[in-house]
């Protein structure tokens, strides 16, 4: 079919243009109806969605660029689809604390999504409780993987499969002149270390850094090396949290206050602190800690 040609037609309203849409293009409109709707469309649900979908390429014809239709077909379709399996959903919201949640599994009355927050997930997964969604990933031809961040979602990937989602992240870094923390992107609690010792007079390390704020910034992001959630084993006399501790003490007691400054990006240029933090968030907020998880025989649309 030449859709260039047929675009021109629909555009002048030409009558058989739209028999000759519909005869080319009804397999492939039915066919993704069908795969959003799964069960949940009866065949003239289907039929009736179709028919809105070539109704609304010549109602906007107008609107229609380029040399293909099968796109603004595929798209078209798939948002009636959505639209008309969201009219049929209906959403209960329930609060539940780990205990009620762990009932509510054993009795079978459970949500079909959990917004888990931080209760731990991962003893429900080894009781083969939550689906894996990496399975409707790779199934989904409209999802790709190669869209995200690689490492957003093998963060939240527990044995092998990936059980929750997250709808936001929140990265915590930090900048600094090349001159005093060189060029090396990250540095290891080794090197960190280093560094804070290494500061000459009249530096800070950052804006308003006390031993506590630093112990604090630093446990919200790593904390899971030192705490094995699934095996209820800490490890707070490791090497490794000596030696933070360590760069902790380094830190003084009290802030350091500037009043001659306004903004931590004005110290930073002055050279009177040598990284200033950074927290670029996604456009959803700040997702840290929460995440959805999907029970078994959840049909995901």
């Amino acid at each position: 079919m030449q859709d260039k040609a047929l675009i021109r037609r629909l555009k002048a309203q030409d009558e058989n243009a739209l028999k000759e849409l519909i005869a080319g293009y009804s397999a492939y409109v039915t066919t993704i109806i069908r795969n959003v709707g799964r069960t949940a469309f009866a065949e003239s649900d289907v039929e009736e969605l179709a028919a809105d979908v070539f109704i609304a390429v010549c109602e906007h014809a107008e609107d229609l660029h380029g040399d293909s239709l099968k796109n603004y077909l595929g798209v078209t379709a798939r948002h009636k689809a959505i639209n008309l399996l969201r009219d049929s959903v209906h959403i209960q919201m329930k609060e539940m604390d780990a205990d009620a949640l762990k009932t509510a599994l054993i009795s079978g009355d459970v949500p079909d999504i959990i917004c888990t927050g931080h209760i731990p997930y991962e003893s429900f997964v080894k009781k083969g409780l939550f689906e894996d969604l990496s399975q409707y990933m790779t199934s989904d031809a409209d999802f790709h993987k190669e869209d995200y961040l690689p490492n957003f979602l093998d963060v939240l990937q527990y044995n092998g499969g990936l059980y929750s989602l997250s709808y936001a992240y929140t990265v915590y870094t930090v900048s600094g002149k090349t001159k005093t923390v060189g060029r090396k992107e990250g540095l290891s609690l080794a090197e960190y270390m280093a560094l804070v010792q290494s500061l000459p007079e009249g530096m800070d390390f950052t804006f308003h850094s006390t031993n506590w704020s630093v112990f604090g910034e630093y446990c919200l992001g790593t904390m899971c090396s030192f705490v094995d959630v699934p095996n209820a084993a800490c490890h707070f006399d490791s090497p490794e949290m000596v030696q933070f501790l360590r760069v902790c003490g380094a830190f003084p007691s009290d802030r350091t206050v500037y009043p001659e400054y306004d903004d931590p990006s004005e110290l930073l240029h002055a050279d009177k602190i040598a990284v200033q933090s950074e927290h670029p968030v996604t456009a959803q907020g700040r997702g840290m800690g929460f995440f959805f998880c999907f029970r078994r025989s959840t049909r995901i649309v």
